[in-house]
């Protein structure tokens, strides 16, 4: 019989990661190739100049591109992160050791300032990162819990307990 009790501290890196996926599941189009793409073609018609392809039009197309490009980066690289390092440096449950339990009815979490207790098909998603496992209970809402809190058996017998849920995978 697998152990289906854990605990963990969640750390900075795992609500950075853990935004970071869903801001890249919510977007549906990766931003760096975006970034990339938007920055080469600005850099190209800046480069070719007025009086070609599109006359006049093509240098303010070109630092269209150019600004749009800088404004995905600056969220890649710089609002996203901040973003997530202000909620988690916010929330009261950061220094916490918090209790996970799961069966195959749903999961329990606890800590010093809150207990609570979800069933599998209350929830709207689950999907799991190289550092973390994300319970979703609607798109932007979600319980982070680290991949490192559990051992082989257990994450195997976490995943199948999502799985016969019926609860989708993002």
């Amino acid at each position: 019989m697998v152990n289906r009790t854990t605990q963990f501290r969640i750390k900075e890196e795992h609500a950075l990661a853990a935004a970071n996926r869903v801001v890249s599941r919510k977007l549906k189009v990766p931003l760096l190739p975006v970034i990339f793409v938007a920055s080469g073609a600005g850099l190209i018609g800046l480069m070719l100049g007025e009086g070609r392809l599109l006359g006049e039009w093509l240098p303010l197309l070109s630092w269209l591109l150019l600004t749009l490009a800088l404004i995905l980066a600056s969220m890649k690289f710089w609002s996203i992160p901040r973003q997530a390092r202000r909620l988690y440096r916010q929330s009261s449950l950061k220094d916490e050791m918090i209790t996970l339990e799961w069966d195959e009815d749903g999961f329990s979490v606890e800590g010093k300032s809150a207990k609570s207790k979800v069933l599998w098909p209350h929830l709207f998603a689950w999907d799991e990162h190289d550092s973390v496992i994300l319970l979703l209970q609607n798109e932007l809402t979600y319980n982070i819990i680290p991949r490192t809190t559990f051992d082989d058996t257990q994450l195997a017998d976490l995943r199948e307990c999502l799985v016969k849920s019926g609860l989708k995978r993002l």
